[in-house]
Order: C-alpha cells, then sequence, then structure tokens
C-alpha cells in the first residue's frame, strides 16, 4: 500500500518540478512610450520564476545613451501557499536626438539558459510631451494620497554655450555650463564629460554657492545657474567637436497640496553637442614681426605677445633666438606655458 502510494506521489511531484523550472520569463519594459529628447527614459528588465539570473550585458541601443544602472530590486510573493519571485534590473537611458528607435533585445542568462526580451519601441520628441508616468501598485493604500508624477525636461535641464564659435590657435574659448529649473535642486554632479580632443583645456573658477538668476526661456520661467566654465585653447586649425556632457541632479518634487511629502529624485539630463570652427593663422606682416623681434631682443626672455592684424587679434608666442637673430615662432602652445618670464 505504501509503495503503490510512494510510486504514484513520484510522477506527480517531477510534474511540479518541471513545471516550476519552466516558469521562467523575461521581459523588458521602459516607463514612457513618448519621451522628450531632454528627458529621461527607464528601461526594466524583469525576470520571473525560478534559476539564477545574471546581470543582464545590454547592447548599444540607436539613439540613446546608458547613463545610469543597474539598480536592482528583488520580489517575492506568496499567494495561496505557492510562492513566486522576481528580479529586476533598471537602467536610466538619455536620448541623443529626436526620432522613433528600436530598443533591441537583450540576452539574459537565468539557469545557464539564454532568454531574450522582446524588442520595444519608442519615440522621442523635440519637445518635452511626456505623459504622465504610469502609476506602480502599492501594498500601503494611504500612498495613493499623494500625487506621483515624474519631473519632465521643460521643468530641469542643463545648457552648454561656447563664446566664440570662431577662433584662432591658442585663443580662448570660453565654455560654460548653465542649468535651468523651476524646482528646488539639492545637488548636481557631473556624470560624464568625454575628452575634449583638439583643446587645452583649463577650469575656470565659479561661485561655490551660486545665486539662481530669473530668466526667461520659451515663454517659460527659469532660475539659471552657472555650474561650470572651462577655458578652451584650440591646437591647431580645423572643425573642433564639443561632446555632450551629462549631469546627475538631485531636485525635489512639490508634494501634495500643502507642499508636504515632497521627495528627492535624481535626473539626468545631457548638453547638446557643439562645435568650434579653427581657422588658420593668417601671415604676420613683416612690420609687425620686426617689432616682436625688437622686443624681444630687449627682453632676453620667452614670452606671450599679441600681434594686431587689422581688426583681428592672434596670439603669437615668440622666443628669440640668439643663432638667427630673429624670433623662433613656437606656434600656440598651452597659456600656461606662455606667460612672460621677463623681469
Amino acid at each position: 500500500m505504501r509503495s503503490d502510494r510512494l510510486l504514484r506521489t513520484i510522477p506527480a511531484l517531477l510534474l511540479a518540478l518541471a513545471a516550476f523550472g519552466q516558469d521562467v520569463q523575461v521581459t523588458a519594459t521602459v516607463d514612457a512610450d513618448t519621451v522628450g529628447v531632454r528627458e529621461q527614459l527607464q528601461f526594466t528588465i524583469r525576470i520571473s520564476g525560478d534559476g539564477d539570473a545574471e546581470p543582464p550585458r545590454l547592447p548599444p541601443f540607436e539613439g540613446f545613451d546608458i547613463v545610469a544602472g543597474p539598480s536592482v530590486s528583488t520580489q517575492f510573493q506568496w499567494v495561496n501557499g505557492r510562492t513566486s519571485s522576481s528580479k529586476s534590473f533598471t537602467y536610466v537611458l538619455l536620448p541623443r536626438k529626436a526620432g522613433r528607435y528600436t530598443l533591441e533585445p537583450v540576452e539574459v542568462r537565468v539557469g545557464g539558459k539564454v532568454y531574450r526580451t522582446q524588442p520595444v519601441e519608442v519615440v522621442v520628441t523635440a519637445a518635452g510631451s511626456r505623459p504622465s508616468r504610469a502609476r506602480v501598485p502599492s501594498p500601503f493604500p494611504d500612498e495613493d494620497l499623494l500625487p506621483r508624477r515624474q519631473l519632465g525636461g521643460e521643468e530641469l535641464f542643463v545648457s552648454a554655450e561656447v563664446e566664440p564659435r570662431r577662433a584662432y590657435p591658442g585663443q580662448q574659448v570660453t565654455l560654460t555650463f548653465r542649468l535651468y529649473t523651476q524646482v528646488g535642486v539639492t545637488g548636481l554632479e557631473l556624470q560624464e564629460s568625454p575628452a575634449l580632443d583638439g583643446f587645452w583645456v583649463e577650469d575656470m573658477e565659479v561661485e561655490r554657492d551660486p545665486r539662481g538668476v530669473r530668466k526667461e526661456v520659451n515663454g517659460r520661467e527659469y532660475l539659471e545657474f552657472v555650474v561650470k566654465k572651462q577655458a578652451l585653447f584650440p591646437t591647431a586649425p580645423g572643425k573642433l567637436r564639443i561632446p555632450p556632457v551629462t549631469f546627475a541632479v538631485s531636485a525635489r518634487t512639490a508634494g501634495d497640496f500643502f507642499g508636504l511629502f515632497g521627495r528627492s529624485e535624481t535626473l539626468f539630463r545631457k548638453t547638446e553637442e557643439l562645435a568650434v570652427e579653427v581657422l588658420p593663422l593668417p601671415e604676420i606682416p613683416a612690420v609687425v614681426r620686426d617689432a616682436l623681434a625688437d622686443f624681444a631682443r630687449e627682453h632676453s626672455c620667452e614670452t606671450r605677445l599679441w600681434a594686431a592684424l587689422g581688426s583681428r587679434w592672434l596670439l603669437a608666442p615668440a622666443r628669440w633666438d640668439p643663432i638667427t637673430s630673429r624670433p623662433a615662432w613656437i606656434g600656440a602652445r598651452r597659456r600656461s606655458e606662455t606667460r612672460s618670464r621677463c623681469a
């Protein structure tokens, strides 16, 4: 009798274990199907079922940069005596430009087997037209009394400006980063700053506790803060690229009707790409060359001089060469290396 019961129980257990082991689902979702070019997108991969899930390896997504993640969360449920679990990996993406894009499938290895997510379609608009974020079910009913929303790209953004846009080798170009906000900001951090190829770079001082200046942009009022400045010195003629820079901004949401229960949220914002046209140095007139030679001979030192060419001014470092009795033109050099050392 006991052996018959055991024989009937073993197949049932095997079927249950097989069904439990096969119950693996891997899905990919985004927090919005449409985002503005200044807004961020949350991309989540969710693995539900049995098995050890390895962190996904995201491919390069066309039209987006991955700026943060993954943040990992695990959820367990016990319903009617049955348990289930899921694991989520969440990433933050920033759009590069407006358009319609497909986030390609991502491979995830679970329990030694490879699963693939489905592709996800996302539309990036030039304006910040993100719809309200979908509500997340909460086990705490009172939380539904508080409004939830994600700050859009029109409420907080960063910009980069360069002046002048045309310059000569060695001439200073000033790069300024500004923050525009309609909400409270508690912190700002440089998240990603690519190399500035073709420039010598020197950081410029900005206020440690900057005061916001009210400014209207596209019909909306903001507080404007200068958060970073750099002095750039082109080293050679050509069109030089200033790549986008990503900032992580800690901002406060408004909370409820009375201004209570506001929370802090980290937002990622990116500047647009800029370009500087660096012109070739024109031929220096003989009269200017002779004047520089006299100056260098008189001071017998390496110095940094400005030579007037019509209405234009350019940096003309010169070093007196006693062998040729002429100034040796050393071209544009780093500013700190060409300061006058004359007494």
